[in-house]
């Protein structure tokens, strides 16, 4: 296999110098763990002037809050190392210790100040950040200053196939009749056709013009495209697509010296993009045309580009690769134990190409898979106990010896230390007692 050139990635020591910064990080490689430590990297190197001119951009509402919740306890951590009285070190904060050995102890007072200015912290799906920037930036992004932000436009749309229907259908039986043979109403049209075709502005639609189904379904496809644009230009409506295809336009348009794009940097001196992967043609030019000049990192993994159904395009993923000034990769697995990363590698690394894009666009790069010791020092064994109220819950070893022997669904001697991972887990399978091995006892719930 022709696999790419790759330089590892470590966030301790990853230049984060101005223009596009590519990572990639396959899964259970600590790439929300990378983020923390960019976050705490440009407040401790002067790179933004507070955590406010960070933004953190990811795909989901609830991947947000994942990054809020780890952000803000590394903070807390940092802060506890720059005190007088610092915790003792360990394996899980030995990066910080080396930040603090690098900063001195002038970093306590801009970790202190980034705490206290925890809530200002920007953190957003790439959605919540266009509605925020066209709100915000009205006059800049040339939109009506009463514009309504549109969460869900299924009503509009409904109203554009119903117009179509009876302005195209009445007093037309032959064309009724095809819509009544093929079993299926025009407002269904809208998600299988009209939806798609919206994903990708300026192409045309290709169909035989001699065959009336096709006909029949190429008009309605533009009509209620036309009829549903007409409506929201009427009424300033903009949906969740406009969001990113407005705010495209424009910053395209003026270039990175534009208005729009100046005012963003004003606010934002710094950008990092969660979950690349699931990118579209509009996300790339938004962002490197508003952080022109400044550290833009995209962080993604395009063997996990999934969400082709919702407008992922991992093409526009590979094309914003091409153009990135440096491309680093996350090589080590804390996730999985080693032979299930051995057996994953070897799956896959079955074919010179195991994907539908060539090595050369989306390689398989080996992992770098910790020993057992790493994984048992990660990862403890946590058992199920019956609570006081009649349920199970969920222990840590040492806190579960203290439940009675009786409410115990695992036996203590098939739990010996000494045995590997997965012998215990061989063991506790074959008596038919539930455990899994997990950080801590809210993950394992």
């Amino acid at each position: 296999m022709s696999e790419r050139t790759v330089m590892p990635f470590d966030a301790l020591t990853v230049p984060l110098t101005p223009g596009v910064t590519l990572v990639e990080a396959s899964a259970g490689t600590g790439k929300t763990f990378a983020i923390t430590r960019l976050v705490l990297r440009l407040l401790l190197e002067g790179k933004v002037e507070g955590l406010s001119q960070i933004l953190v951009v990811t795909f989901t509402e609830k991947a947000t809050q994942e990054l809020v919740t780890r952000i803000r306890a590394v903070l807390r951590e940092a802060d506890r190392i720059w005190s007088d009285v610092a915790p003792a070190r360990t394996d899980d904060n030995d990066d910080l210790f080396k930040l603090r050995e690098q900063f001195g102890t002038g970093g306590a007072a801009i970790i202190r100040t980034a705490l206290s200015a925890l809530d200002d912290l920007a953190v957003s799906t790439i959605h919540g950040f266009c509605h925020r920037i066209l709100a915000e930036s009205a006059l800049e992004s040339r939109i009506p200053f009463k514009t309504t932000f549109l969460e869900d436009d299924t009503e509009p749309f409904q109203r554009a196939a119903n117009d179509w229907a009876r302005t195209r259908l009445i007093g037309d039986s032959d064309a009724a009749q095809l819509v009544v043979a093929g079993k299926s109403a025009p407002a269904e049209w809208v998600s299988k056709l009209v939806r798609p075709y919206r994903r990708h502005p300026g192409t045309g639609l290709d169909f035989d013009s001699e065959n009336p189904s096709q006909r029949l379904l190429a008009d309605f496809v533009t009509t209620v495209d036309r009829t549903f644009e007409a409506e929201k230009t009427r009424r300033h409506l903009l949906g969740f697509d406009d969001l990113l295809r407005k705010l495209c336009d424009v910053l395209t348009k003026e270039g990175s010296d534009g208005p729009l794009a100046t005012r963003i940097r004003g606010k934002f001196g710094a950008a990092l993009i969660d979950e690349f992967q699931d990118t579209d043609p509009t996300q790339y030019p938004i962002f490197s045309t508003a952080f022109a000049g400044c550290p833009l990192f995209l962080i993604g993994d395009p063997k996990q580009s999934i969400y082709a159904f919702r407008g992922a395009d991992v093409h526009a993923y590979l094309h914003a690769a091409a153009k990135a000034e440096r491309r680093y990769t996350l090589l080590r697995n804390y996730r999985s134990t080693p032979a299930y990363v051995k057996a994953v590698e070897t799956l896959f690394l079955r074919a010179a190409d195991p994907f539908v894009m060539s090595a050369d666009e989306i390689g398989f790069p080996k992992s770098r898979r910790p020993g057992s010791t790493s994984f048992r020092k990660r990862f403890e064994l946590m058992v199920v106990c019956r609570s006081s109220g009649g349920g199970w819950t969920a222990h840590s070893e040492r806190r579960a010896s203290r439940c009675p022997r009786r409410t115990r669904r695992v036996s203590w001697r098939a739990m010996s230390p000494t045995r590997s991972c997965a012998s215990t887990t061989r063991g506790c399978r074959a008596a038919g007692w539930p455990c899994c091995f997990a950080r801590t006892r809210k993950h394992c719930s």
